[in-house]
């Protein structure tokens, strides 16, 4: 296992954490797409059931190798969506998204529901250590 794998699975072990990828699609996953991905669902869990559930797209590269995701590489995406800010235009200044944009306020939109859905699973102790995860 790799440093970066190690890094995940002790984040998920320190916060007594589950992680599982299921396929699911095959097909263009972000806006601006051209070509096809895997589309996988991610599951990370609690004991007590809780869990969270969201659509993950793997990279055109992996895609091709037929590589699944793993919970480092899930887990270092979601550290920067769980920080997408909560307005339009700092979206946009960081993402480097035109604001005049239908398609930045598409994406926007769709990132924004998952960063509070993020945000409302994790505790404020898990962010900090899942934004470590880069």
């Amino acid at each position: 296992m790799d440093e970066c794998e190690q890094q995940a699975k002790v984040f998920l072990e320190k916060h007594n954490l589950s992680f599982s990828t299921e396929y699911k699609d095959y097909g263009r996953y972000f806006e601006d797409d051209t070509q096809e991905r895997a589309i996988y669902r991610i599951r990370i869990g609690r004991k007590n059931n809780r869990s969270i559930t969201f659509n993950f797209g793997q990279s055109i590269e992996k895609t091709g190798t037929g590589t699944k995701p793993t919970a480092y590489g899930v887990l270092a995406s979601i550290s920067g969506d769980i920080t997408c800010p909560y307005v339009f235009e700092e979206f946009c200044s960081e993402a480097g998204y035109d604001e005049d944009s239908r398609t930045a306020e598409r994406v926007f939109k769709k990132a924004l529901k998952l960063a509070k859905r993020l945000n409302a699973f994790f505790s404020e102790g898990e962010k900090e250590d899942l934004i470590e995860i880069r």
